[in-house]
């Protein structure tokens, strides 16, 4: 992606409607400024990255536009204003209670939501999360032993 900047918005037009049918949503409108924030960012993790965060888009959108403060909030790790503080329930600390969590907590954390937002059909959640039904499959038979 970093070096196809041009790919960009088809990719999060497609990723778009694609999670957005798998969450029984409307396919959301993809804000200018949004598309500014995406087509600017070094997306490191790549393909994998740029889904994620669209996925957290679609989820959270309201109104059906993916907004400049959608990505932004990703794109930082926080809600703009928030200082990501233990009070503040927005934050990681804020979510876990106090302390920072560790990576195993963030994972059963996040196949939690994925579960709660597929309604416990592990083949929607497994895509959510981007990783295959098998790999769910195994961490939650991990998790229940």
């Amino acid at each position: 992606l970093r070096e196809r900047r041009e790919d960009i918005p088809a990719l999060v037009n497609f990723l778009a409607a694609k999670a957005a049918t798998a969450m029984h949503k409307e396919t959301p409108a993809v804000s200018d400024q949004a598309m500014a924030l995406l087509r600017n960012h070094p997306f490191w993790g790549n393909i994998r990255e740029l889904k994620a965060y669209i996925v957290d888009a679609v989820a959270r959108c309201e109104f059906g536009v993916i907004t400049e403060n959608l990505i932004a909030e990703r794109l930082t790790g926080r809600v703009a204003g928030k200082t990501g503080t233990a009070g503040d329930p927005t934050s990681l600390t804020g979510l876990f209670g106090g302390h920072f969590p560790t990576l195993e907590e963030l994972m059963e954390y996040a196949v939690g939501e994925a579960l709660a937002a597929a309604e416990n059909n592990q083949s929607q959640a497994s895509r959510l999360l981007g990783i295959s039904r098998q790999a769910l499959h195994k961490r939650l038979k991990k998790k229940s032993s």
